[in-house]
């Protein structure tokens, strides 16, 4: 049967429909690679299967937001459920900068080109605090690239090692901009604020701006129509691996990311991501199940809100608990990096949501910058707490790898 339904449009304020098909659909899912639909929000265990399914990218005023691809839209169909198509957001927004000089005003998205010189020049400039690396290779060869900042940065120290990443969700832009901007703010503040200072002293700080080049870049190097997945149609965020669901297969991009902070084993990061604004702690994939340090997770997550609140206009990142919220109590998801982190290598790790609109204008940027500075850096400081130190061999005197727990506390590998 060919079905129709509605394509909502917005246009200065006024909605407008047309009737689309199920055939329709399929025709711009093949065009561009995916199309994003919203449907009203089922109950949760029917909404927990749909999860298993297909990639949901949000969940809000009762509507669920589902980005489809050749390789779901089927099953989608099969649910014969009423959807509406949500069109591409207007990519005259988004700004694309002249230069490398015009892009690191952070008031303009750069080329992929000018996003690689750019990281290559922060590197240059601050050769004793900053390092280039790569995390791997995108589907079309696109370099995923990371930074390391620290003192001693040619030197593997013994200090906690943390990691920011963006844009896994290619059309999810936000974070990219902010996360270069935050690199060259380390930097260029190192000598002049203490509490930069204080941070690059004591701490292994490494900052992947993009994590899904192909997403954001296509097959070109302007941003023009971004995708939410990777060249080939896989949401990266639920395609780690996952103990609820041991089918996964995790795409190149993800077999690289995995085998970068395998090695690295950071004990604090975070992801963002935009469509939303909150800031989402584990677990995602269990909603009866809470984290052994669910009360330090929500604490942290609670100080990055109120700060941003401190600085922010009166309406931003509000959703939930003032901004916060566990998960799974949003909607469960299965894959996903967040957990993986936590689980399987044991460490800290939330998603934070910039921004309702997925494709942020360039002129709204600065605004973001503003509102979140202080709070990249005070999650950062999260890592200087808690208990250091090192076990060693008796005899050698050589560390040695060890597993430490609190008995009664730790529980579900949160050692």
């Amino acid at each position: 049967m060919n079905k129709t339904f509605i394509l909502l449009i917005l246009t200065t304020g006024i909605c407008r429909s047309q009737v689309v098909s199920d055939d329709s659909l399929r025709s711009v899912i093949s065009s561009r690679g995916e199309a994003e639909v919203l449907i009203a929000r089922p109950g949760r265990t029917e909404l927990d299967i749909i999860s298993r399914h297909l990639s949901i990218s949000s969940v809000r005023e009762g509507s669920v937001y589902i980005t489809l691809t050749p390789a779901t839209v089927e099953w989608f169909l099969a649910l014969a459920k009423p959807w509406k198509l949500i069109p591409p957001e207007d990519p005259k927004s988004l700004l694309m900068a002249g230069s490398v000089k015009d892009a690191m005003e952070w008031d303009a998205y750069p080329t992929y080109t000018q996003y690689d010189s750019i990281m290559r020049k922060l590197s240059a400039d601050y050769p004793l605090l900053c390092r280039l690396d790569t995390i791997g290779t995108s589907i079309y060869g696109k370099q995923v690239l990371v930074l390391k900042i620290s003192d001693n940065v040619a030197d593997d120290e013994d200090e906690p090692e943390v990691f920011y990443s963006s844009t896994m969700h290619g059309d999810e832009l936000a974070g990219f901009v902010l996360m270069l901007r935050l690199a060259d703010h380390l930097l260029r503040n190192y000598s002049t604020d203490p509490r930069v200072k204080n941070l690059v002293d004591n701490l292994q700080i490494w900052i992947n701006p993009l994590a899904n080049p192909d997403g954001t870049y296509r097959t070109g190097n302007t941003i023009s129509s971004p995708t939410r997945t990777n060249a080939e149609g896989y949401d990266l965020n639920r395609k780690f691996p996952d103990p609820m669901d041991p089918s996964i297969v995790p795409p190149k991009e993800n077999v690289d990311m995995i085998a970068f902070m395998r090695k690295r084993r950071f004990v604090l990061s975070a992801n963002f991501h935009s469509g939303f604004e909150v800031v989402n702690f584990p677990w995602d994939r269990w909603f009866s199940k809470y984290h052994a340090d669910h009360d330090w997770f929500y604490g942290i997550s609670r100080r990055y809100a109120d700060t941003v609140h401190f600085f922010s206009g009166p309406s931003y990142l509000m959703e939930y608990d003032d901004g916060v919220v566990r998960g799974s109590e949003w909607y469960t998801i299965y894959g996903g990096r967040q957990d993986f982190i936590t689980w399987e290598l044991q460490g800290r790790e939330v998603t934070i949501e910039l921004d309702y609109v997925k494709q942020t204008p360039a002129a709204q940027l600065e605004l973001l910058w503003q509102y979140n500075r202080q709070s990249f850096i005070g999650y950062l400081e999260n890592a200087l707490y808690g208990i250091h130190g090192r076990v060693l061999d008796d005899a050698t005197s050589e560390p040695v790898p060890a597993r430490i727990f609190i008995a009664g506390h730790d529980k579900d590998s949160s050692h």
